[in-house]
């Protein structure tokens, strides 16, 4: 698995509403797979680093949602980000992802990784511009 630095909007993996948001996050960014032959594949993936969960989850090409798992981490938040990337290798085999994080814990974790960082209110309105621009008011929990 190799990680290719982008920036990416929160991305939640709470039913619908977290493919809906993982969406919106990949088209606000301007993702876009760009598959060639004989190229490893690649996905858009967002880890949300919140005070008491971490959250993953993996987009492919056409914005299917492909990898999504949360796991409380107890202060803990860098092995559970690495045991849940480890997972999606698994279970997606050789790969690279487009890699960006949000939520309260994420920010020491972005810089010592140099993975692009979106503050969660920010993250959400540009999702939420995507999905649903009628929006005048968004609840952010």
């Amino acid at each position: 698995m190799t990680v290719v630095v982008s920036g990416a909007a929160r991305l939640m993996t709470n039913g619908q509403t977290g493919i809906k948001t993982a969406l919106a996050a990949s088209q606000a960014f301007g993702f876009r797979q760009k598959q060639e032959k004989n190229m490893e594949k690649t996905y858009l993936a967002g880890i949300d680093v919140g005070s008491t969960t971490v959250k993953l989850i993996v987009l492919d090409a056409r914005q299917n949602l492909v990898f999504g798992k949360y796991r409380r981490h107890h202060a803990h938040t860098q092995g559970v980000v690495a045991q849940l990337l480890q997972e999606a290798k698994d279970t997606l085999g050789d790969c690279r992802l487009c890699i960006g994080v949000t939520g309260s814990g994420a920010i020491n974790l972005g810089k010592a990784l140099g993975i692009g960082f979106v503050q969660e209110v920010v993250a959400v309105a540009t999702a939420l511009q995507a999905v649903a621009p009628q929006t005048d008011v968004a609840i952010e929990l």
